[in-house]
């Protein structure tokens, strides 16, 4: 897949996770994610035995949510957006801009992943991402994120406020520099004001 753009037309230098890395990150977790799930649940139906039906209910949805909806929301916003399964795939969720994800991205993601990942196994994320050009799945989409390869993002402002700032004039050249007409900052390739070239370290704030 090409590198990303934003909509400031701003070249991210970032890939977007293929399928097959992104269903191999996605086994590993479930795997964890169900093995912790079971093992809190027979624990529970054992210490919960002497209590009646409706709170033995209770209990089980309780656990359901905490561990299978909230411990993945808590690592990704723990990690930013660096999961065991994306981990060892090479892969993290970041923001549209290149951005970490924070606790509302992972929030949107978890929820969502109820319906397309838990209640459908999956399918309906793998569909999602087959069609998406970026390789989105419907909680990427809602949550304003991507999975992308490697580790690299940029600072919390995101790329985008590296292309904004150059088009404000905010930053200027230090010296001149060949190329052909692309500056880089922030991890992103951004067109400069006056057609020059420069990387990330040629440039300082006026």
């Amino acid at each position: 897949m090409s590198e990303l753009v934003t909509g400031d037309a701003v070249v991210l230098g970032l890939r977007p996770a293929r399928l097959p890395s992104r269903a191999l990150a996605l086994a590993i977790d479930m795997a964890v994610v169900w093995t912790v799930y079971l093992s809190v649940s027979v624990g529970l139906a054992i210490a919960t035995a002497s209590l009646d039906e409706a709170a033995g209910m209770a209990i089980s949805v309780a656990s359901f949510l905490l561990v299978l909806v909230g411990a993945p929301i808590a690592v990704e916003t723990l990690t930013h957006g660096r999961s065991l399964g994306k981990t060892a795939c090479g892969l993290r969720v970041v923001r549209d801009d290149g951005g970490p994800i924070r606790f509302r991205h992972a929030l949107v993601r978890g929820a969502v992943g109820v319906v397309e990942i838990l209640m459908t196994f999956g399918v309906v994320a793998c569909i999602a991402s087959l069609v998406s050009e970026r390789g989105r799945r419907i909680g990427d989409v809602f949550a304003g994120t991507l999975v992308v390869a490697g580790t690299g993002v940029c600072g919390a402002g995101g790329c985008g406020a590296a292309s904004a700032a150059v088009a404000r004039g905010a930053v200027r050249r230090a010296g001149p520099v060949r190329g052909a007409g692309r500056a880089v900052a922030c991890g992103a390739a951004v067109p400069d004001a006056d057609g020059a070239v420069g990387s990330a370290g040629q440039f300082v704030h006026g």
